[in-house]
């Protein structure tokens, strides 16, 4: 069996006990890439007032499983893994795109393995992990075959890559590091001054640091080459069979990490020593963490709360995502997170309303000479018609197979050309919102549009 890695760039996660995920229906390694998981807040000609982050409402993202883990390299591109286990007990993995206006339903890319982290540095290199100790690459076109990662004898849990050249792997079975130098993969367990097993999260915030933690509680630093283990960091996790699920630990930087766990604590790194527990979410078991700075972390909970840092002090838990728990979270910076959550859905803390985003769906076939539809196409992100703001959508055709039309409300239906050709096809639409605003007697028009492509199967 191989060891197990999770961790991905700037998010750490995993799932506390008692939390409301179904582990043993947990998703073939679904990769579910997310190209700007979220077109908010990177759009120009916003409307005033609307500039302060807030949570949006869940996106479907996954409809046949639990995301793992979440990457975010930028604020228009986005990865996810998942993991979902058949009747059969065998396990294998997907990916999508979201391209920062529409997400695309993940397609299978992993049939090793269940797709465990995920690790992104830009929108063309994304490394993801999967529980037979195998890796799979992202281009920024599409996802490599699954390929073995030399050495590595467990299942890959965790995995952060602060460069293309360099990514660190943990083995959440037997526990134990691996480096990746964009072309192979080299064993560091025998460096390190001691070994409990099961590491479960791993962060780099540089090529030259890493910092890991186990289901013992216990951390280690990769510091220029050399490791350092501190026993005991979180002594609620000391477990003689190692019977609790491991915590998560997010960098910021080499002097500042914060790792949490199923008791609700978070720990601090100075870049010498870690914190005694603070107790910042008592009643509840956190499941992920994500640092993009030293200044600003964000932590979620398998109650579907979530929670911010300021480089001080952290918030009280806000409740985000009342009927589900929280898997994962990658943030790029204080006005942008990724989230997602065991119904199969991502959520946003971002800048509301600057952009809509296009939900692209799996659309049914559609057979020459016969009625398709109608089907409703959606949008979500699009500001709120409340006072001072008034809100329409609008929706327009750029391209669809012959004979069938897209409504302005965006519903599409019509009956296909006889003479289309089976096989593949797509629509690609347009959406507008419209947002007026009062300036003092004057209305401000603000327009945003979105364009996503949707496929199309000709039966």
């Amino acid at each position: 069996m191989k060891a197990r890695l999770c961790s991905h760039r700037r998010q750490e996660s995993a799932i506390a006990p008692g939390g409301r995920r179904k582990w043993m229906r947990r998703a073939v390694g679904l990769v579910v890439v997310l190209v700007a998981m979220m077109g908010v807040g990177i759009a120009s000609g916003s409307p005033a007032g609307a500039a302060s982050p807030v949570w949006g409402s869940p996106i479907p993202l996954d409809p046949i499983g639990t995301p793992t883990s979440v990457s975010c390299a930028t604020v228009s591109f986005c990865a996810g893994v998942d993991t979902i286990t058949q009747l059969d007990l065998s396990t294998q993995g997907g990916a999508g795109v979201w391209t920062g206006q529409s997400w695309a339903i993940g397609n299978l890319v992993d049939s090793q393995g269940g797709l465990t982290s995920v690790s992104c540095t830009s929108s063309s290199f994304c490394v993801g992990v999967d529980d037979s100790g195998d890796f799979v690459k992202y281009n920024g076109t599409s996802w490599s075959a699954p390929a073995a990662a030399e050495d590595v004898t467990g299942s890959l849990g965790s995995v952060s890559c602060p460069t293309t050249t360099f990514c660190m792997a943990a083995d959440n079975f037997l526990g134990g590091a691996f480096l990746y130098d964009g072309t192979h993969w080299t064993d560091l367990t025998s460096q390190l001054p001691s070994l409990s097993g099961k590491w479960s999260s791993v962060s780099c915030p540089t090529s030259t640091f890493c910092m890991a933690v186990d289901a013992f509680g216990d951390a280690y630093s990769y510091n220029s080459g050399t490791w350092t283990a501190y026993s005991n960091m979180d002594p609620s996790l000391m477990n003689s069979d190692g019977a609790l699920p491991p915590s998560s630990v997010a960098c910021g930087s080499p002097t500042s990490c914060i790792a949490v766990d199923f008791q609700g604590d978070a720990y601090s790194f100075n870049g010498t020593s870690w914190s005694s527990a603070s107790s910042i979410d008592a009643s509840k078991g956190l499941t992920g963490i994500s640092c993009p700075s030293s200044s600003f972390c964000l932590a979620v909970d398998n109650n579907g709360d979530a929670l911010t840092f300021n480089g001080t002090s952290w918030s009280a838990p806000a409740q985000v995502d009342p009927t589900n728990s929280f898997t994962a979270v990658s943030c790029v910076s204080d006005s942008f997170c990724a989230a997602s959550d065991d119904a199969g859905n991502g959520l946003f803390y971002a800048v509301s309303g600057t952009a809509p985003i296009i939900i692209v769906p799996q659309l049914s076939p559609a057979t020459p000479g016969a009625a398709y539809g109608p089907v409703a196409l959606q949008a979500t992100n699009v500001l709120a018609s409340t006072s001072p703001y008034t809100t329409t959508l609008k929706w327009k055709k750029v391209n669809l197979p012959k004979g069938l039309k897209l409504s302005s409300a965006g519903v599409l239906s019509g009956t296909p050309s006889a003479k289309l050709a089976a096989g593949p096809n797509s629509v690609t639409v347009q959406v507008t919102e419209q947002v007026i605003t009062l300036n003092g007697k004057k209305k401000v028009k603000t327009k945003t549009t979105v364009q996503a492509t949707i496929p199309l199967t000709i039966s």
